[in-house]
């Protein structure tokens, strides 16, 4: 009984750690956001844990957070501007990244990429540059790396802003998604490349 109890207790205790209401979104340093309902710090404020979902915690470090704005609209500003960092970021500055950021992710469609990475997963692995597919894997890893370390055209983001800051945080951005998307391309085409192999007998 007592242990039935304790574990009621405990119960309730959990929900009141997490009863902040109404939706809150969180900011992210790299541009992404998040929205959510419930959220404590823990581990001394190190962490953020919140409820992804009913009864599904997920922790997120707080370095990580710039800030945490409530739905009445109230925001918290979490990020601290190191004056010490090679890069030193006022709090508007790492404002405007994080915005660039947010629209990097928003806007990029990183289609070339994806289809670029197809392409160079179909010919590697298909048998007809490499009969041992092994080998062919290079073809698409050297394109996903050629992909992510170019930038996306600076012009077309500049009709979208002159802010530095922003013009920074859009480019990380937009390079991780054609990143992501280069990968994605030649993992499909890898497939579609080594079937072709096997049923054209260039794979043995």
């Amino acid at each position: 009984m007592k242990i039935l109890s304790a574990f009621f207790v405990g119960f309730l205790m959990s929900g009141f750690l997490f009863s902040q209401s109404d939706s809150n979104t969180v900011w992210l340093i790299n541009g992404k956001k998040l929205t959510i309902s419930s959220y404590k710090f823990v581990e001394n404020g190190n962490y953020l844990a919140y409820e992804k979902k009913p009864g599904k915690v997920k922790e997120l470090d707080r370095m990580e957070i710039f800030s945490i704005t409530d739905s009445k609209g109230k925001e918290e500003v979490f990020f601290n501007p190191d004056t010490l960092d090679d890069r030193y970021y006022t709090v508007e500055n790492m404002r405007s990244f994080v915005t660039g950021g947010y629209d990097g992710y928003a806007k990029t469609k990183a289609r070339l990429s994806f289809f670029s990475g197809f392409l160079l997963g179909l010919a590697g692995c298909s048998g007809y540059i490499f009969e041992n597919p092994f080998y062919g894997v290079i073809i698409p890893a050297g394109g996903i790396t050629i992909v992510g370390l170019t930038s996306p055209s600076m012009k077309k983001i500049r009709e979208l802003s002159n802010d530095e800051f922003y013009l920074l945080g859009y480019q990380e951005s937009a390079k991780q998604v054609r990143a992501v998307q280069a990968i994605k391309g030649s993992l499909v085409g890898i497939v579609v490349g080594l079937g072709v192999g096997i049923i054209t007998g260039k794979i043995k």
